[in-house]
């Protein structure tokens, strides 16, 4: 699919835009190669000598390379900052591969707003346990997880966007594993409480 000519309106990190013109992205025989790298014409030329600035899954890891961004309330794709070696390649990468182009950025938006949403669902719930007496706290709970275990169940569920929808769900998941911890250890404090005291036997 990257292969292909698609035309299409793109999203711009830069100006946070969305850009007026229609533009071409896909790779077909572009391979643009970082500076200093020598490229293979023969048969005889080592391929080792090649430093490709598109970035290969097979070969790098994209995460690595690539960062999510929510700006102006669409999900982009941007360079990832934590690695400065790695956005020239991930420039081109986003450019030729046409990461940001208006159909991938508004379908990784709805899949972002779907995640956003059953997390705080799922931190609704936990508010509302956190209400519960002890007996209804205890039934609760595996309820709770059950909930919590089909929200982790999302990074399996769209190959697609696996890097994004892992890197979503990981980030939303420290605030609900929190609040499970923090229901959890409310209960074994009660519970503790309520065990008959041994020091007037």
């Amino acid at each position: 699919m990257c292969n292909r000519i698609k035309k299409g309106q793109h999203f711009d990190p830069v100006t946070g835009a969305w850009g007026r013109s229609q533009i071409n992205s896909g790779k077909l025989d572009n391979f643009p190669l970082a500076p200093g790298s020598i490229r293979a014409v023969v048969e005889s030329d080592l391929l080792d000598n090649e430093d490709p600035l598109l970035i290969d899954p097979t070969q790098r890891d994209p995460s690595q390379y690539l960062a999510w961004r929510n700006m102006c309330d669409v999900m982009v794709l941007v360079p990832n900052q934590e690695h400065s070696e790695n956005v020239a390649c991930a420039e081109a990468s986003i450019r030729i591969y046409g990461l940001n182009r208006r159909k991938l950025v508004e379908a990784r938006t709805g899949i972002a707003l779907a995640i956003r949403s059953d997390a705080l669902a799922i931190a609704k719930e936990a508010a509302f346990a956190a209400t519960l007496s002890q007996d209804a706290l205890r039934e609760y709970i595996p309820l709770l997880e059950g909930r919590v275990n089909n929200f982790v169940a999302k990074k399996k569920n769209d190959p697609e966007y696996a890097g994004m929808v892992e890197h979503l769900v990981n980030a939303e998941l420290q605030g609900i594993v929190a609040h499970l911890e923090d229901l959890r250890a409310k209960l074994a404090n009660t519970d503790q409480c309520a065990l008959p005291s041994t020091e007037a036997r």
